[in-house]
């Protein structure tokens, strides 16, 4: 075998015992098929045929690895950047093959929206346990029923508005409210390394970080912007609808840049939550 084969080889390998210890399915291309394709296989229109004959209809192919996806999804929708660090690429894995669980994971639910003034009346955080355990429960003499049925069954539409069909004044993200749930939701039950990760990918840098509380909290302080932003631009849907559906209802609603706050930094790329951005949920 080829020294770039075989190097190859060995990081599929350790790429897919990383991403089955989270529950992903994948597996690796076995070497004699490997060494037919010795140049890498990008999920494009173009290479997608070369790779026909050694992936499934529901895989796709990454760096001598075979990753399944669900037959919702367009394999040449899917396109993964070269040289991903493992745990990266298992959180977009985890996206893709468990979409309901990651809108539940990194989608605010509906009494963290309603703002913290309620968060407080109807929730108690109960230390031991994470909120996510506790998002739909009402403690003390109401603890027998749910303030809502799942948790998510309300929309949120751009510019703060709510409502049947966004017509309800609702204002701007409770920033407060949303750092309670970034740090004991989103963040809560992480290792060290995940969060690491995830401060290298909020923060869109790379190289060692020297965890400590300072931060963590400015992670925390990140997070909460990101999300508290995109909300204000494109609202979230109910768990009852698709994202295709929230796209075709609200895109027009979308309010202009700069209406979230004066000074707004959008990087290179400019602007993002135009009409013509395609909403994604579980994504900041």
């Amino acid at each position: 075998m080829a020294f770039p084969v075989l190097g190859r080889k060995l990081r599929a390998m350790k790429r897919e015992r990383v991403l089955k210890e989270k529950n992903l399915k994948i597996r690796t291309i076995n070497d004699e098929l490997l060494h037919s394709y010795h140049s890498k296989i990008y999920n494009t229109k173009t290479k997608r045929g070369q790779a026909n004959d050694i992936l499934g209809i529901d895989e796709i192919y990454y760096d001598g690895n075979a990753i399944k996806i669900p037959p919702n999804i367009d394999p040449e929708s899917v396109l993964l950047q070269d040289g991903l660090n493992d745990n990266i690429l298992a959180l977009i894995v985890d996206s893709i093959q468990n979409p309901e669980e990651q809108f539940a994971k990194n989608e605010l639910p509906d009494d963290v929206i309603q703002g913290l003034e309620h968060l407080q009346k109807f929730r108690q955080l109960n230390p031991s346990k994470t909120s996510k355990l506790s998002h739909n429960s009402v403690m003390g003499e109401n603890s027998s029923r749910r303030i809502y049925p799942d948790g998510w069954e309300l929309s949120y539409y751009p510019a703060g508005k709510k409502g049947r069909r966004g017509k309800q004044h609702h204002g701007k993200p409770n920033i407060d409210a949303i750092k309670m749930w970034v740090e004991d939701t989103k963040l809560g039950g992480m290792s060290q390394m995940q969060l690491e990760d995830e401060y290298r990918k909020v923060k869109k840098t790379e190289g060692n970080v020297t965890w400590n509380d300072d931060k963590k909290e400015a992670l925390i302080d990140s997070i909460a912007y990101l999300v508290a932003r995109k909300l204000w631009y494109v609202g979230r849907r109910s768990s009852r609808e698709t994202d295709d559906q929230w796209q075709d209802r609200t895109a027009h609603m979308r309010p202009e840049a700069g209406s979230y706050e004066s000074n707004e930094q959008w990087g290179e790329g400019g602007f993002t939550y135009t009409r013509e951005y395609v909403y994604t949920s579980g994504e900041q």
